[in-house]
Formats: structure tokens, sequence, C-alpha cells
């Protein structure tokens, strides 16, 4: 574990360069994110933040970034930008950058009209995708969610600038697979998983690979 925790905070922080603003706003959409951390030590809160607020900044009209903390879970305030969002905005993209979760509930809670607005649930959870049914159900557009035991992060920071770059989710998350796929298998990766967990790389490649999941659950 601790391998995937160094290897994590590794690619995050090679991944704290530049933003680079494309066109999900080139056009008369207007475009709102959440994103929520979960409550992990300081280092993964601050490495997390560097990198998604500032492009959450640059790509939509409207973002909300929340950490959990061990005082607050942060849903009441997150439920309330949640309603503000999809009330004010034409689309809204979600991302719950947390461990094994149920904030599907916390969405649950809103209209039905006002789910239909989110394009977008991306899930770092450990076996979380298989949540996507429930997501769908709901009414949001697209989920991306991962498998157990994955090192979400190593995706992540393909994913997110790929979604940014205005390209479909199927694409986002191919791209993002690839560039995982690519740092995991290399001889840092490989010496990182050694040391730490042991893991194989092939089998934790499985794991982490991201999956996309749209209205007829294909992915």
């Amino acid at each position: 574990m601790r391998g995937a925790i160094f290897l994590s905070v590794f690619v995050l922080i090679s991944g704290c360069t530049a933003t680079r603003a494309h066109g999900l706003r080139a056009g008369s959409t207007r475009e709102a994110a959440l994103a929520l951390r979960d409550d992990v030590p300081d280092y993964q809160k601050g490495f997390t933040a560097q990198f998604t607020v500032p492009r959450l900044r640059e790509n939509y009209d409207a973002y909300w970034y929340f950490t959990q903390s061990r005082e607050s879970d942060q849903r009441t305030a997150f439920i309330k930008a949640l309603d503000q969002a999809t009330r004010t905005y034409d689309t809204v993209d979600v991302f719950f950058l947390a461990h094994t979760n149920r904030f599907i509930d916390w969405v649950a809670v809103l209209p039905a009209d006002q789910r239909r607005k989110i394009r977008l649930v991306y899930d770092t959870g450990c076996g979380d995708a298989k949540l996507a049914s429930e997501w769908l159900d709901l009414g949001v557009h697209s989920f991306v969610g991962h498998g157990d035991e994955n090192i979400a992060p190593v995706f992540y920071v393909s994913f997110l600038p790929a979604w940014l770059d205005g390209v479909g989710a199927d694409e986002a998350v191919a791209r993002a697979n690839k560039a995982m796929e690519s740092r995991l298998r290399n001889p840092f990766g490989r010496l990182i998983l050694a040391a730490g967990d042991g893991r194989d790389p092939e089998q934790v490649i499985s794991l982490t690979r991201g999956h996309h999941f749209t209205r007829d659950l294909t992915h």
C-alpha cells in the first residue's frame, strides 16, 4: 500500500504543471463543476487540490471544491452547491476524489429534472464502478469508475486534462488508460509497486483501468 500511495503522490506532483484551458466553454452552454476530496492525510489533500482547482477554475463558468475533514463531511455544503449548480447552469460535471463511498445518496436528494443536468460523474473509489447502473438511473449522462484496490490518481492525472480538452468521455478514458498503463509498466512504476505492496503491475493495471458507462451501460 505504501508503494501505491507514493506512486499516486508522485504522479500528482508530476501532473501539477500549467493548466490547459480548452473547449468545454467553447460555445453558448454554461457549465459548472463540483469536486470533493475525502479526509486523507494533509499532503494528499494538498496535492489533489493543487492539481484540480486551477483546472476547474480555467475551464468552467463556475466551480466548487470541497475537502472533507474529521470535523465535517461537507454533505450540507456539497448538496447546497450542487442544487445551485443544477439550477443555474446548463450542464454540471462532478468529481468524487475519494475512497469507496455512497455519495450517490447525496445526489439522489435533488429533483430528477436537476439531476438530468449532470453530464459526468467521475469516482475514484475502489470498486465504485459497480454503482454505474445506480448513477445512470438517477439521470446522469455518463459515469466513469474503477475496480477494487485501484490506484486511481495514476489514471486521474491524465483523465481530467483529456476531459477538459473537450473530447468525449470514451476518448478521455482511453487516453487516461493508455497513460496509466505506461506509467505502471515502466521501470519506475514497477520498482515503486515492488517496494510497496509487491503487487503485479498487470493486476494493478486491470483494477485501475477506468470504465465509462452511459445510459445503455456500455463501457
